[in-house]
């Protein structure tokens, strides 16, 4: 408990430790003995002392630090977090983590008060009071809880501590996310985007282009499935308006790729109990289509749970593979001839494609992306043109909130790398250092190209390098430098038949 505490001070009150200045403030409440008491303190272990002597009371924590032995407006100092107070005690935390998909928030801590939920929101620095104040109440709002908590010298329960209206103790649910936080301008800005659940117009001009219809009718299913698929192939064929003998057509063509099929009367007596009922169910609300749903079918019914939400992942040690295409697979550039892959992408284009191709099951748009990557839109919007003319990235379009002109949505082509094989591996902390700035475009291509060549035993030469990322052999060595420095390399001095050569220690 001490532990989890300990991260929960740190976490609302992040720069208490920074200066002998900044003090925080606990109130003290038991209503049976009528007790009250204000406290301060000036470091985490005092908090953390003061809290364990009054645990079994109400005990409330200031969201700022204040000056002085007073909790007033004018003598706060520091707030890092937004907190919002849903008070309904029944509410399971399934529903909480759902309000906060549907809203497009991520929380980065949740806390039960035994009575309800408190949701913090980290911000990424420090900020005016009043401004916090501000935010603070309009992300309330969206939740639709209670806006009269949100003051500048809200107090909120801490954790492991008594709430006496329930007589139970408050405790953390999710603690202190490492994901960085929120700017104040991102959630002051911040609006619901309710995206169509049901296209109610939805019209299927073809079922083949329908990519679950197509991974069924292709692919067959197993033995405990045949009947459910049979009648997800029925329903969509009556749904486009299908006769019920190509249904049959399209049942059989089924049957044939499974590994057991039916009777072909068993067959009929599926797709006709199907055409004789009098419903219409449009594909995407049946399970079996949902299961086999893809974010490139051409009629997805694309909803909240499809976008990516800032900032709901962190890239930090995943895995990402290319293939040749990637890397070696020639480019025609206008004016220069043909060129490698890698020499014709930038390094924001290689950052882009990492981020789209990790998070695959994500649609984005160019605002999540210029906001997550920290580029311009003007330069993501760039970016996606030539990855799309590139064919590894597409878009689709959806209209937004009932508005007439549709938002257009970007995801990783996995079409791009058809029929190739994963030839390198790489670690995304990579990317992350590019996100961070802390290597630039030429580091990252340099990265790339030594992957490959270490991970096809290829001789790793200074031209080498040159040859694969179009980067002269005189800066090659500058981007080695760089990798060392951001711990992503080490380089090793070797006696060869040519004398000494280097030897490279890759960490991504």
């Amino acid at each position: 408990m001490e532990k989890k505490l300990l991260t929960y001070l740190k976490f609302v009150l992040p720069t208490l430790e920074n200066n002998n200045i900044e003090k925080g403030y606990l109130w003290i409440n038991n209503p049976n003995t009528n007790f009250n008491k204000q406290v301060f303190f000036n470091t985490y272990e005092e908090g953390l002392a003061l809290i364990e002597k009054y645990k079994h009371n109400s005990c409330y924590i200031g969201l700022a630090t204040t000056v002085t032995e007073a909790y007033k407006t004018e003598l706060l100092l520091n707030r890092n977090v937004i907190v919002v107070d849903i008070d309904e005690e029944d509410l399971p935390i399934s529903e909480i983590y759902y309000m906060c998909k549907r809203i497009g928030l991520f929380t980065h801590m949740v806390v039960n008060s035994g009575r309800g939920w408190h949701l913090y929101f980290k911000l990424e620095g420090s900020y005016p009071i009043k401004d916090i104040v501000e935010v603070n109440r309009h992300i309330t709002s969206l939740f639709e809880a209670d806006i009269k908590a949100c003051s500048s010298t809200q107090i909120i329960r801490v954790p492991f501590t008594k709430n006496f209206k329930v007589n139970k103790y408050a405790s953390i649910v999710t603690n202190g996310n490492p994901i960085r936080g929120y700017d104040l301008k991102t959630l002051k800005n911040h609006r619901v985007i309710e995206l169509k659940k049901n296209n109610t117009d939805m019209t299927v001009d073809n079922v083949e282009d329908l990519f679950c219809f197509n991974q069924i009718v292709r692919h067959g299913a197993s033995k405990g499935f045949r009947n459910e698929s049979l009648m997800f192939i029925s329903s969509v064929c009556k749904y486009a308006n299908l006769s019920e003998h190509k249904a049959l057509q399209y049942a059989y063509e089924f049957n044939s790729n499974c590994e057991e099929g039916l009777s072909k009367n068993e067959i009929k007596k599926v797709v006709k109990s199907i055409y004789e009922n009098p419903s219409f169910i449009k594909p995407c609300c049946l399970k079996t289509g949902q299961k086999l749903c893809s974010l490139k079918c051409k009629y997805k019914n694309i909803t909240s749970d499809d976008i990516f939400v800032l900032p709901d992942i962190s890239l930090d040690n995943k895995v990402m593979g290319l293939t040749k295409k990637h890397i070696i697979n020639y480019q025609t550039v206008k004016g220069k001839g043909k060129k490698f892959m890698l020499e014709v992408l930038t390094g924001t284009e290689l950052t882009v494609m990492a981020l789209l191709k990790v998070c695959n099951t994500k649609f984005f748009t160019k605002e999540d992306i210029s906001e997550y990557l920290k580029i311009s839109k003007p330069t993501i919007s760039k970016v996606l043109k030539n990855l799309k003319e590139k064919n590894i990235v597409y878009s689709t379009k959806q209209q937004i909130d009932g508005s007439k002109k549709p938002t257009e949505l970007y995801a990783y082509n996995f079409d791009f790398e058809k029929y190739n094989k994963e030839i390198v591996h790489l670690n995304t902390n990579l990317f992350v250092a590019k996100m961070q700035k802390i290597i630039k475009d030429n580091d990252l291509k340099v990265a790339i190209a030594l992957r490959y060549l270490m991970a096809n035993n290829q001789t790793v030469t200074l031209e080498d390098i040159s040859y694969l990322t179009g980067i002269s052999s005189d800066n090659v060595p500058r981007c080695v430098n760089n990798l060392k420095k951001a711990n992503l390399v080490i380089v090793d001095k070797i006696k060869g038949n040519k004398g000494l050569c280097n030897t490279y220690q890759l960490f991504y």
